[in-house]
Parts: C-alpha cells; sequence; structure tokens
C-alpha cells in the first residue's frame, strides 16, 4: 500500500523543501551540555564488560567443580567432556570404519 503521496504532491512537496534548505539551519548541539548529551548517542548501557566478566568466573567456578568432581569419581576432567572426547569419537568411527 503507498503512503497516499501522489507524484504531483511528492513533486511539490521536493521543491518547497529545496526553497527552505533546512539542511543549511541545522548546526547540531551548540552548549558543553548538548554536545556531551550526543556524545552518549551511540552508548548501549556498558553491559557488555559486566556480562564477560560474569562469564570467566562462571566458567572458572565450573572448571574447579569439574576437576573436585573429577578427583572424587577417579575420572579425569579431560576425558569427561568438550573438545578431546568429541576428538576421540571420532577417532573411534574412524577405526571401527
Amino acid at each position: 500500500m503507498g503512503s497516499g503521496w501522489t507524484p504531483e504532491r511528492r513533486a511539490r512537496q521536493a521543491a518547497l523543501i529545496r526553497t527552505w534548505k533546512p539542511w543549511e539551519k541545522s548546526t547540531g548541539p551548540r552548549s558543553a551540555e548538548g554536545k556531551q548529551r550526543t556524545a552518549r548517542n551511540g552508548f548501549k548501557g556498558g553491559q557488555r564488560p559486566a556480562t564477560r566478566q560474569m562469564i570467566k568466573t562462571m566458567n572458572a567456578l565450573l572448571r574447579k567443580q569439574r576437576e573436585a568432581l573429577g578427583e572424587a569419581t577417579g575420572v579425569s576432567a579431560s576425558s569427561e567432556g568438550g573438545a578431546s572426547a568429541g576428538a576421540s569419537l571420532r577417532r573411534r568411527r574412524r577405526i571401527n570404519q
């Protein structure tokens, strides 16, 4: 569905805007306060660094927990999962083929 603007209306509006030249009047912020405010336009809240630190902390705690469980059960942390388990599974599949 169209915008409701006929080609004639669009041409008339374009001509009017060219006479007004609003782009020549756009100056941006003039005061120091306005410049500070617009300098923060791209700020998204600063959550990423805090989230990354939390993930690192959680990974460290989980690693310690896996190691403690491995010691208690006699299973090494490397044989328990992750990339090494996937690699050994692929090796077994190649041998069995």
